[in-house]
């Protein structure tokens, strides 16, 4: 294997000086008497030389087809021969994790594809070192290693637990020839932590249909990728679904036109695929709809014989409810005003809440 100079020569030896030469094969085959340089004499024997191949990878075969001497002797029997040449270290390539990964799993497994198209990668020679943020985890460890294995084209390393933060991996191997790959190196970093997620308003506000909200969030983390504030009233209804940026930031929304009460919601994700959320339940009421007034009593329009009859009517607001404070009541009678504006606070006045 890996002959010097990648030069293949095919060579053999003959009693007799040959006139005819026939070689079929790999490389530059087939060749013949004009392609093979003769020494030696008939006392010592004669030695025929042929480049075969000249600079190229590959295993090349040749077999001796036809050696006659100048009376037509044919000497060849199908000798045969072959030899390897392998110039080209093995390729160490498609780590996983890909370079520059984020990985939520402290214990990832680790793998990287290793071939070797011409002499077949060295088992014996692949060498592996690991480190994490805290040190060397696996130092030059070899497929003896129970944390290291190859099964012919890819290597694993697992059963490992990294700490958060980057994880370097070191790998070197050579070939069955004996060229060695230039050590390969990836890294990926380890983030189990998840991000930080707060609402901090609105709580409990009401407005009426249009109006304006501002959302108080904090969406941080040293790897962070994304956060979304959703507004929604009930599972897979949301109303509002907006990407926000990092950091203690505000952002204004308009939540509805339709009646009801709807949460604020705040997701965070990382580059690692950690994700946390934190919600204001009940956080917004949309009411567009004025409270109802009705069933008086004594009824529109009616006669009555008593002069202290009491007055009654119903007032309900199905969705923010009715404010006590802004009812006032006015009363008027044959003489003029008896009440004017009167609220709640007036002794002559109560609400219960219907």
């Amino acid at each position: 294997d890996n002959p010097s100079g990648q030069l293949v020569e095919v060579s053999f030896d003959s009693d007799e000086s040959l006139s005819t030469i026939d070689v079929s094969g790999d490389g530059n085959a087939p060749l013949n008497e004009s392609d093979f340089s003769e020494s030696g004499n008939a006392t010592t024997g004669f030695t025929y030389n042929a480049t075969l191949s000249d600079n190229a990878d590959g295993t090349f075969n040749a077999t001796l087809d036809m050696a006659t001497d100048a009376a037509g002797n044919d000497g060849a029997t199908g000798q045969n021969d072959s030899v390897t040449v392998d110039t080209a270290a093995p390729t160490v390539e498609n780590p996983t994790p890909a370079e520059g990964a984020n990985v939520s799993d402290a214990s990832q497994n680790y793998t990287v594809d290793i071939s070797d198209a011409t002499s077949g990668v060295n088992n014996s020679s692949i060498s592996v070192t690991v480190s994490d943020a805290d040190g060397t985890v696996l130092d030059s460890v070899t497929t003896s290693d129970g944390n290291v294995s190859f099964d012919g084209t890819t290597l694993t390393v697992d059963g490992q637990t990294y700490a958060d933060g980057q994880v370097t991996v070191d790998v070197n191997v050579d070939d069955n020839a004996g060229n060695s790959a230039t050590e390969f190196s990836s890294s990926f970093t380890v983030d189990t932590t998840s991000p930080t997620a707060v609402v901090n308003s609105p709580t409990g506000v009401t407005v009426q249909s249009g109006e304006t909200v501002t959302v108080d969030y904090n969406a941080t983390d040293t790897n962070f990728d994304e956060a979304r504030v959703i507004v929604d009233n009930g599972p897979d209804n949301d109303i509002i679904n907006r990407t926000v940026a990092e950091g203690n930031s505000t952002i204004d929304i308009n939540p509805s036109s339709t009646d009801g009460t709807y949460d604020v919601r705040l997701v965070v994700t990382d580059a690692a695929g950690n994700t946390a959320q934190d919600t204001n339940a009940d956080a917004i009421t949309v009411d567009a709809t004025a409270p109802t007034v009705d069933d008086p009593t004594p009824a529109d329009g009616a006669t009555v014989a008593d002069a202290s009859q009491n007055y009654t009517v119903n007032i309900s607001d199905a969705t923010s409810g009715v404010n006590n404070s802004t009812i006032a009541v006015t009363v008027e009678d044959a003489d003029g005003i008896v009440l004017n504006g009167a609220t709640t606070s007036d002794g002559n006045v109560s609400f219960d809440g219907t």
